[in-house]
């Protein structure tokens, strides 16, 4: 059910208004004063002869007509078989601020098909007002809910054998639909929520069908998005170029469809050039459309903030290092977003962690805004990152997004020129192997190698895109999985890594270790020590 707003999406009222016998008339949709629409018939409310007022229908149902404007509507466009099954489901759900109607006008002594209008309403109706439209032009019900108060005025008193604990007043909400409305924090310094996966937007759309090796295209792209969505998930994850900036738009314009903006963190990247076009072309002169630089900056920004129908972004990540912008024009740059509301957090993608704990000490000592979130490939067969980057972000209250899992070795060799899968990663997919059929229930390798990489860091939240709406819901539900100590330990003898020198030497950060004691004998024969675990 895909709402039509009239308005962006600080709505006053919510409308839903559900065609039984055919489509919505558009011309009408347009304007809901519609006293000068006189090809629509009178509706109930109306006298015979006068020009049909859908609006003054809502007042004859209770509601001032000065306070119904078409500004405070949000229309959802509901066919006949889609109405079955909401009775059906007994819901029908409204897509603005995630709000639910949870009942039907059926089950408040509406009759579908009918032309009926009710004037009482049971006492803890969850709809103030219903109205129903009559033919010729077909049968509509529209259920107003009023579900933000604009003055004091408009609250009604309640009574005083209602709400009367505090449990009343802050009920519990119900057990979220899946794992991923079990929020998290973004990370040790962004206290905001975010589901424990992120949807990554780069596979939505139509214009990079070849190096991705699939497509989908819009309709197909608010599908995959719907259900993400309504599972609880609220993060996104976009970049400036995403499928010729494509991508964008198609997040844009779903969040605005739906009247949900604010329920998304949403996340995009600048510093690559977005207006490529053919063969990676650009007829203009397009050196300063990338890199890390102010410039860069202030036109993707704004490019971004226009497609994504937004005039903020939650998380706006340096999308990687282009080894000539200096650490304070960086710095400087990013606050000024900051400082004028276009941009909530900062994240950095790819690029190097000496680079990352520069800026971050840069940012601290002027007291302006630090990095919150590094974006980097990590899964069991490419731990580089836990050379320097983990280490760096652990260090920094840092966390990461982890943008591959195990289920892309398949793909190497069929996508973007990539070598096939060596030795050591078939052996690395056996061992997964053994581990999903151990777990059991149809836990696929990609679940494992997931469930691997936030356990590895409990700060980690992994970034999924691909074109398949099965392997979305097979790793939402992969959030229960725990895997044993001894299953952890098998995964990573598989994946054998050298962190190289110094750690080949005096070895790994002892708080990091089983029984957190150090490995290095220089250590080891001063005494027995156990370090503190990180948290």
């Amino acid at each position: 059910m895909h709402p039509i707003p009239l308005t962006r999406t600080e709505l006053h009222t919510r409308v839903i208004l559900q065609s039984i016998a055919h489509q919505i008339n558009e011309s009408w949709l347009g304007d809901l004063s519609a006293a000068s629409q006189p090809s629509i018939h009178p509706a109930v409310g109306s006298q015979p002869g006068e020009p049909s007022d859908p609006v003054g229908n809502l007042a004859g149902a209770g509601l001032a007509r000065s306070a119904i404007t078409a500004r405070d509507f949000m229309v959802l466009r509901v066919p006949a078989h889609e109405l079955v099954q909401s009775e059906a489901d007994g819901m029908v759900k409204a897509n603005n601020e995630s709000a639910e109607v949870m009942a039907t006008w059926e089950k408040y002594g509406g009759v579908p098909g009918s032309t009926q209008q009710i004037a009482a309403l049971p006492e803890h109706s969850p709809f103030s007002y219903f109205v129903a439209l009559a033919p010729p032009i077909s049968t509509y019900i529209a259920m107003v809910q009023p579900y933000k108060e604009t003055s004091a005025a408009d609250y009604a008193p309640s009574k005083t054998d209602e709400r009367q604990t505090m449990t009343d007043i802050f009920p519990s909400v119900p057990e979220p639909p899946t794992e991923l409305a079990r929020y998290r924090l973004l990370s040790p310094s962004a206290g905001v929520r975010v589901s424990p996966i992120c949807l990554g937007a780069m596979s939505l759309g139509d214009q990079w069908s070849g190096f991705m090796a699939g497509k989908l295209d819009q309709k197909e792209s608010e599908e995959y998005l719907d259900y993400y969505y309504k599972a609880g998930g609220n993060f996104i994850d976009c970049a400036n170029n995403y499928q010729d900036e494509q991508s964008e738009m198609i997040v844009g314009e779903w969040m605005e469809k739906r009247g949900i903006r604010n329920d998304i963190v949403l996340a995009t990247k600048y510093t690559s050039h977005r207006l490529n076009r053919a063969y990676s072309t650009y007829p203009g002169i397009g050196v300063n459309y990338a890199g890390n630089h102010k410039k860069s900056l202030r036109t993707s920004l704004d490019a971004s903030l226009k497609k994504l129908r937004t005039d903020y972004i939650d998380i706006l990540y340096v999308h990687w290092w282009d080894h000539s912008t200096s650490i304070p024009e960086l710095m400087q740059s990013l606050a000024d977003v900051v400082r004028e509301g276009k941009v909530l957090y900062l994240g950095v993608s790819d690029t190097p962690a000496w680079v990352v704990s520069q800026a971050n000490e840069y940012a601290r000592r002027l007291g302006l805004p630090q990095f919150v979130v590094y974006q980097g490939a990590y899964n069991l067969g490419l731990r580089d990152m836990e050379r320097d980057i983990i280490p760096m972000c652990r260090n920094n209250g840092m966390s990461i997004g982890q943008i591959q899992d195990p289920e892309e070795l398949k793909a190497k060799g069929t996508r973007g020129g990539g070598a096939p899968p060596t030795e050591e990663q078939i052996q690395l997919c056996k061992v997964l192997q053994e581990v999903a059929e151990e777990i059991g229930g149809g836990i696929k390798l990609a679940n494992v190698g997931m469930a691997w990489a936030r356990q590895m860091m409990t700060d980690c939240f992994p970034i999924l895109g691909g074109t398949s709406l099965e392997h979305l819901k097979s790793n939402i539900e992969a959030l229960k999985i725990t895997l044993t100590p001894e299953q952890m330990s098998r995964l990573n003898e598989a994946a054998p890594f050298d962190h190289g020198f110094p750690t080949q030497r005096f070895g790994l950060d002892p708080r990091l270790l089983p029984g957190q004691t150090p490995q290095t004998p220089l250590l080891k024969n001063a005494g027995f020590v156990k370090y503190p675990a990180w948290p």
